[in-house]
């Protein structure tokens, strides 16, 4: 007996097909326990959100595997995981903002294709340290110089 799963917009990204085996695989987030102890680049009394927390492991995954260390992504992309608009999805990207460089282009070529509407995101300078020792790093506002 076959199981076969209808693809329908809702659940399109949530199956994909494994090219080894060439059987349907769900797909699966991968989220740190860790990641937890980072605060939030907007507010640094406070933690990152579950959401905000999915898409940063999420983001660094698809970093990680990318020859070019950017990745261009849609909101149709981050609704997809975060199950929320493109209002909430932006408030998220500013809870990131410590980690990753993420900025909208209405138009860029990415990797030789031309896209629209969406996101170039790569890691900024320390980024991918304090995701790797979310513990270890302090996040703390800039100091001013008072000369």
């Amino acid at each position: 007996m076959t199981l076969t799963i209808k693809t329908t917009t809702n659940n399109a990204r949530l199956y994909y097909i494994n090219k080894k085996t060439a059987v349907k695989e769900r797909l699966h987030d991968t989220t740190y326990r860790d990641l937890r102890l980072i605060k939030r680049a907007n507010n640094i009394t406070k933690p990152l959100q579950k959401i905000a927390r999915t898409l940063a492991a999420n983001y660094a995954d698809m970093i990680k595997k990318s020859p070019q260390g950017t990745i261009f992504i849609t909101h149709s992309f981050i609704s997809g995981i975060t199950e929320v608009g493109g209002r909430q999805n932006n408030n998220l990207h500013k809870q990131l903002a410590e980690i990753f460089n993420i900025t909208y282009h209405h138009s860029v070529i990415h990797n030789g294709k031309k896209q629209r509407n969406g996101f170039i995101v790569f890691f900024k300078e320390n980024g991918e340290d304090i995701l790797n020792n979310p513990g270890h790093v302090n996040l703390s506002k800039p100091e001013k110089n008072f000369h």
